[in-house]
């Protein structure tokens, strides 16, 4: 009979009825997966700064958990921030000697994004940067009690020319008490 449906026939897809939702799926996929791989340059800083509290998390932790010194070291060259603590001993110069940290659950480094050009690196007052020369290595420390130096980094997007030809400017100053980055859209001073 026309309209009759068997209970057994009532279940499950027709081939045409798959093929036209593979057909919408497919459409669908070639208009979102191009936009998937571009990352707006403000997503990016704002992921910049999210990664750079969550070292600073880390570091505050296990300073204050370990009772240890720990750092933020920049490897400015390499492109590379990590998280390294007090190792406990000192070099032949009497300095300490601080490790790498190893975390079982995640990482305690990231890299810095191409096209990030640090201008000023102040730690205390003292752009890092400039005193020292042509520096590639520039560190601050969080203590046994969680505080940290007073830091505040100026960075230039150089990558995003949307808005200057140099490129966006980024301020991040660091809240000695709360070890935590504050980010603004202009150049910062201690």
């Amino acid at each position: 009979m026309f309209g009759a449906k068997n209970a057994k026939n009532s279940y499950g897809f027709t081939l045409i009825e798959l093929m036209v939702a593979i057909a919408i799926i497919a459409l669908l996929a070639t208009m979102i997966i191009p936009n998937l791989g571009v990352v707006r340059p403000e997503y990016q800083r704002k992921a910049f700064v999210q990664k750079l509290n969550s070292l600073m998390n880390l570091a505050t932790a296990g300073a204050i958990a370990d009772g240890r010194v720990y750092q933020l070291f920049f490897d400015i060259k390499k492109k590379i921030i990590s998280v390294r603590k007090d190792a406990g001993r000192k070099d032949a110069k009497g300095q300490i000697i601080f490790e790498l940290v190893q975390v079982p659950y995640g990482t305690a480094s990231f890299e810095i994004p191409d096209g990030y050009n640090f201008r000023n690196f102040y730690i205390e007052g003292n752009d890092e940067l400039r005193r020292q020369g042509s520096t590639f290595e520039v560190w601050f420390f969080v203590t046994p009690a969680g505080l940290t130096q007073a830091v505040v980094i100026n960075l230039i997007d150089t990558l995003d020319t949307s808005r200057s030809e140099q490129g966006e400017i980024m301020g991040l100053v660091l809240n000695p008490f709360t070890a935590q980055f504050t980010r603004y859209d202009t150049l910062q001073k201690p």
